[in-house]
């Protein structure tokens, strides 16, 4: 709910209806925007599917982070077990 709070405003009448409000961060201050009724639905669908997509590419990033992991701790095994072998030749 929304008023624009100047004193005198024709606003201060009328009666308050439900905003729906698209944020985001531009250069380090919060911007926002009014949605119109008839996009408000497109607007959450969107906002959801990105909400996924952030969701998604975080869960990646832990998998990428864990797949490092195991592939680093393979090639040192695959390293240890190479220099025991030249040390068992020697």
């Amino acid at each position: 709910m929304v008023r624009r709070g100047r004193a005198g405003c024709s606003c201060e009448t009328w009666p308050v209806r439900p905003v729906t409000r698209l944020l985001r961060w531009e250069n380090g201050k919060l911007k926002n925007k009014i949605v119109r009724v008839a996009d408000r639905e497109l607007v959450r669908k969107l906002s959801d599917n990105y909400k996924k997509q952030k969701r998604a590419i975080s869960e990646l990033t832990k998998l990428n982070k864990q797949e490092k992991e195991i592939i680093q701790s393979v090639v040192k095994s695959k390293i240890d077990c190479e220099i025991r072998a030249i040390k068992d030749e020697l």
